[in-house]
């Protein structure tokens, strides 16, 4: 894998590419007749799998040395490595969006069952508040009948009512039988034996 240099002081892949191509280029030219049983060194940077002498020889560049060997360039390799995280993160995504997609299906499901429900219940309370209405239609008509005959009543009452003249309103007080009674007996004195 290809360090990156940041701010700290690490190196950009760019960096590294070029590094890396340079110590290939200067392996292949210092080593082309060199011995058979050739390793890179120890300090070689990993991951572009440096070559012998039988794979590169004098004047050849380091890409050249590369496609000798059978391997990819380390930018076709990085290529591929980013092809794989692609497809990687499209089958990544689509389950995802498959995962997401069956929840807005059962969502959607839920509601327009919630939203049936609501619609029959909506219907059964408009179908109570119309029979209210003629209930309370009912009512007012048994009200106007009920006041009706409250009023008649009232009016026979008025009717047979005895007055008396002579006696001051409010006079009579919370007894109006006793006070009756004294008032004849003082009238009448020869009616109480």
């Amino acid at each position: 894998m290809l360090a990156v240099r940041s701010s700290a002081g690490r190196r950009t892949r760019r960096e590294n590419l070029a590094r890396s191509e340079s110590f290939v280029g200067s392996l292949s030219a210092r080593y082309s007749g060199g011995p058979p049983d050739w390793s890179p060194p120890r300090s070689a940077p990993r991951g572009f799998g440096f070559v012998a002498k039988k794979y590169g020889g004098a004047g050849k560049s380091s890409a050249s040395t590369f496609r000798m060997a059978g391997m990819p360039l380390p930018h076709t390799r990085n290529y591929k490595l980013r092809q794989e995280q692609k497809v990687d993160g499209q089958g990544w995504l689509q389950n995802i969006y498959k995962e997401q997609s069956c929840k807005v299906v059962k969502s959607c499901a839920e509601i327009e069952g919630k939203l049936s429900t609501m619609e029959e219940r909506t219907m059964a309370v408009e179908a109570d508040i119309e029979a209210l209405r003629v209930q309370t239609a009912t009512h007012d008509g048994q009200l106007n009948d009920i006041m009706w005959k409250l009023e008649d009543q009232e009016n026979q009452q008025m009717r047979n009512n005895l007055r008396f003249l002579g006696i001051k309103e409010g006079e009579e007080g919370n007894n109006i039988r006793a006070y009756m009674i004294k008032m004849l007996q003082d009238a009448f004195p020869e009616l109480t034996n």
